[in-house]
């Protein structure tokens, strides 16, 4: 829902520009991180391309790992919370029916229940990926991602990274055994979600951000383990 709210706040914004002094006709999308994700998604949808005219992703598109799951996993995510917080599934009843008394006792939670709830339980997981993700749902995004952006109108783009962005995700996780074990946890999380791990990518991993790593120096395992998040989770791109 949340591409779908921005798409009308775009509609908006096309609509009102000129009273606040603006162009219709050179409007600029920005994000961060998800955001940038998310910006990057505005460009590819026909939904959405169309209501601006450049565009600015940062730290973030949608080929990064942590911008999409598929709807089983968002489905799972949103059923354990909600028996979290008490719902009680319907007996004897169909997914559909079950899809949609989570909907309604979803609907039913106060506000600021599911924003602390999903920011505690669900925001970012242990592998530093985002939980709740737009999904191809065939109607935002009606063909493969490669496809629509072969079809999206051009625009002006500005991207990048922040120097030391990936210690957000270095401090986030809790500590679990040593700085080298912590880095090979991330290695193969990213790239057996990606189908793509063997062991000669991970050791030219190590070589290129361990050889130089002295044992006993906690601050050069800290700075390797942000290089090694800031490239897995936000230069993927």
């Amino acid at each position: 829902m949340g591409l779908w709210d921005m798409t009308l706040a775009l509609k908006w914004v096309n609509q009102n520009i000129r009273e606040f002094g603006g162009d219709p006709n050179n409007v600029t999308v920005f994000g961060q991180s998800a955001g940038g994700a998310s910006t990057d998604y505005l460009s590819l949808s026909p939904h959405s391309n169309k209501l601006f005219h450049k565009f600015a992703p940062m730290s973030g598109t949608s080929l990064c790992s942590f911008a999409m799951n598929d709807s089983a996993h968002i489905r799972d995510v949103s059923w354990n919370f909600a028996l979290q917080q008490g719902f009680i599934p319907p007996k004897d009843a169909s997914k559909f029916e079950q899809s949609r008394a989570l909907v309604e006792f979803m609907r039913n939670l106060p506000p600021a229940d599911i924003e602390i709830g999903m920011l505690g339980r669900f925001g970012v997981n242990e592998g530093g990926r985002l939980d709740l993700t737009p999904v191809f749902d065939g109607d935002f995004f009606p063909k493969p991602f490669a496809e629509l952006r072969k079809l999206a109108p051009p625009k002006p783009l500005m991207t990048g990274i922040t120097e030391v962005e990936g210690l957000l995700f270095t401090a986030i996780k809790p500590p679990r055994g040593s700085f080298k074990e912590e880095i090979r946890r991330q290695i193969v999380f990213d790239f057996q979600k990606r189908k793509i791990h063997d062991a000669a990518r991970e050791k030219a991993i190590f070589d290129m951000y361990l050889n130089e790593v002295q044992r006993n120096n906690r601050r050069q395992y800290v700075t390797a383990c942000m290089t090694v998040s800031l490239l897995l989770y936000c230069t993927q791109n």
